[in-house]
Parts: structure tokens; sequence; C-alpha cells
């Protein structure tokens, strides 16, 4: 599994909704995630802060990441967002934490929260075998357009370097795409294209007491039959 997909499955579900408090429902306490590789517009605000673990099944191989986000500043005005990844987390190879690396960008918001535009990189700082990574820069946009009795649909893409091109291409940049169906505010369907892979997931937010975010997933949906991978990412924001 691509160590920056992992981790992304946690930063683009997990990570990146606080921002939406201005379009979803007030008495919610987590939000469904909105990508599945793909970045997203939206980051994280000053007082806000998440973890997130994830895990992916290949072949009876487990493969998971430990993430982390800081929230700096206001979106309204200029927002940014600080991750941390801990790509190692296995005792037994190499290590807890013996490899990893952060991922920074800035992000701005409409007046009304409805659409939010970034610029980021990720990969950068590394540690261990993490530094055998090259680094990605990508803009990325999101838009909710909202229906009734709280149902939403939440679009996001933009180009990106590195990571976001496919491995048997030489171009410079390369788009990604998003979507993110809400039937209800805990829930969330989300197909995601990037690097010339499919992703089908669904997230869900279990409790309203506690801000948790759930997400299962398909990786690689479009490959050969038996190819495809399953997942799942657990994460949990924090006001302070």
């Amino acid at each position: 599994m691509n160590k920056s997909l992992l981790y992304l499955l946690i930063s683009g579900t997990l990570l990146s909704y606080a921002p939406l408090s201005s379009a979803q429902a007030k008495n919610t306490t987590g939000y469904p995630g909105m990508s599945l590789g793909s970045q997203v517009g939206y980051g994280l605000n000053k007082g806000s802060a998440a973890v997130g673990l994830g895990a992916t099944s290949d072949s009876g191989n487990i493969s998971g990441a430990i993430a982390g986000a800081l929230g700096i500043g206001n979106a309204k005005t200029l927002g940014a967002q600080l991750d941390m990844v801990i790509v190692s987390i296995d005792t037994r190879d190499n290590g807890f934490a013996e490899d990893g690396y952060f991922n920074f960008k800035v992000h701005k918001t409409t007046r009304r929260g409805l659409a939010s535009f970034a610029l980021g990189i990720e990969n950068i700082g590394q540690w261990g075998d993490s530094k055998n990574d090259d680094s990605s820069t990508y803009l990325a946009a999101s838009k909710v357009v909202p229906f009734s009795a709280g149902k939403m649909l939440i679009l996001s893409g933009g180009l990106g370097n590195g990571r976001f091109i496919p491995f048997d291409k030489t171009d410079s940049v390369a788009p990604f795409f998003a979507a993110s169906y809400l039937p209800h505010k805990r829930a969330s369907l989300i197909a995601d294209y990037t690097s010339n892979i499919t992703n089908l997931g669904v997230s869900f937010v279990p409790s309203t007491r506690m801000p948790v975010t759930v997400t299962v997933f398909a990786n690689d949906v479009a490959e050969e039959l038996g190819s495809t991978k399953a997942g799942i990412s657990v994460g949990y924001s924090i006001k302070y």
C-alpha cells in the first residue's frame, strides 16, 4: 500500500472536516469523511486538532499508520494545518515511529464556508525510510452543495505532482477528484480518483456523544479481480 495514500485515507476523511460546521448541523460532534486519497480544500482551524489510525489488508498483510493534525489561524481569513504522519507502527518492523514525515497546507474558505481552497505540500521533514520518498505539492478546492433535510454533496478536486501522478506517466502535474454524498449528517458515501486509482468507501460517525469518525474503504477497485485492498480508518477530533 502506498504510504502517502494510506496517510490520506486518514487526513482526508478524518482530519479535515471541522470547517464544515457552518454547513452542517451544530449539534453534531463529528463529521463523516469527504475523500479517500485526494486532497481537499478544507483544513483545520486554530483550536482544532485530530488524531487518526488507518490500516489496510493486502493478501493477509496488514499495513498501518498514525497521523495527527493541528489547526493554525482561521480559514475565513487564512488558515493552516500541520500534520505529522508515523508510518511505522509495528514494533516488529523497524520499531515504532522509526519512519514518518510532515505535511503542511494553507487554506481559505468563503464567507459561508460552503467552498474552500488549499495549497499544500506532503512528505517534508522525513525521517527513517520515508527519506526515500519525494515530496508532493498540490492545489485543491472543495465545494459543498446543500440539499433539503440536511443532505449534501461535497465535490473536491485539484492538481498535484509527485504521488498524484500515475506511475506510468511522466506528466509534471495530474488531476485528482473526490465526491462525497451525505444522505445523513453522520454518514457519507465516497468515490475518489487519485493517481489513476479509484477508491470507494463509507464513512460514518457512530455516536453523537463522541467526535469519532470511522471510514471503511476499498482501494483500487478498477484493477483486476483479486487486487482490491480493503481498509479501515478511525479518527478522533479535539477542541482546545
